[in-house]
């Protein structure tokens, strides 16, 4: 018979898994209440200008990544050996529609903060863009006084390309929504600077 260990020890009536985590204790977890998405075209951020745009009304946020895996066998053997290859990944964010402000004007035209009244000025299809942008999740921990969080966990996604954007409505529905599908390069550390 195998030897079940730690599992014989387990009191699960009287216990949680993580004993850092106390009862109640909501700023461990992310909750979607305090989570901020933050744009910016990659050369701004690259030349050190603080040219980041909360983007606002945002309903769902996804990300994935992957990595390419390839399996070979040897004669004489059933056991794969593993060889791991490049890793991609795509974020997908939908949104509701704001006029003038749609995620490709409020990204670009940030020195404007989307407020061009004259629609000729506004950027109308993803062809017209050919910058990458900088794209942060920022998750605040429910500690934050007067601008000041010690619980902030970020994750930077490196100049990211748009690679396909669509609205769409429906006769039941009153609002528009955009839905955006974006190829990143890497993911990188982002030191959040606290607001003293």
């Amino acid at each position: 018979m195998a030897n079940r260990g730690v599992a014989d020890q387990w009191t699960f009536k009287d216990a949680h898994l993580d004993p850092n985590i106390a009862a109640g204790d909501a700023n461990k977890f992310v909750s979607a209440a305090r989570c901020i998405l933050y744009a910016a075209p990659a050369d701004k951020i690259s030349a050190g200008q603080s040219a980041f745009q909360r983007i606002g009304v945002v309903q769902g946020y996804s990300w994935g990544e992957q990595k390419q895996l390839e399996m070979i066998f040897e004669l004489g053997s059933d056991i794969p050996y593993f060889i791991p290859g490049r890793t991609t990944g795509q974020i997908s964010i939908s949104r509701i529609l704001l006029s003038g402000q749609d995620l490709l004007n409020l990204v670009y035209k940030s020195e404007m903060d989307g407020k061009d009244p004259d629609p000729k000025n506004w950027i109308r299809s993803l062809r017209d863009v050919n910058i990458p942008l900088d794209l942060m999740f920022c998750f605040y921990g429910e500690g934050a006084t007067k601008g000041v969080y010690d619980n902030v966990y970020t994750r930077l996604f490196k100049n990211c390309w748009m690679q396909s954007r669509n609205e769409s409505i429906s006769a039941g529905q009153i609002l528009v929504a955009e839905n955006v599908s974006i190829m990143y390069e890497y993911v990188s550390d982002y030191v959040f600077q606290n607001k003293g």
